[in-house]
């Protein structure tokens, strides 16, 4: 379940529910996260923990030099 951008979870919710709450971090003068976004972070993140197979942990359209080549 993700939150609205406005006002997030209901509270009677994430009360009910704190030991399954995340939050992203972000810097204080930042209102919100698009929920988009959030969900695409979420997701990678779960993909991530979960070696999930064929997901890219390098670039692999340019190379992995692709930095280094442009020198």
């Amino acid at each position: 379940m993700f939150g609205r951008e406005s006002t997030g979870i209901d509270h009677d919710i994430l009360r009910d529910h704190l030991d399954y709450a995340l939050r992203i971090p972000m810097v204080p003068e930042a209102r919100s996260l698009n929920l988009s976004n959030c969900v695409a972070l979420i997701t990678y993140e779960v993909l991530r923990q979960q070696n999930f197979l064929g997901l890219a942990t390098s670039e692999c359209i340019k190379g992995e030099d692709f930095l280094i080549k442009e020198k």
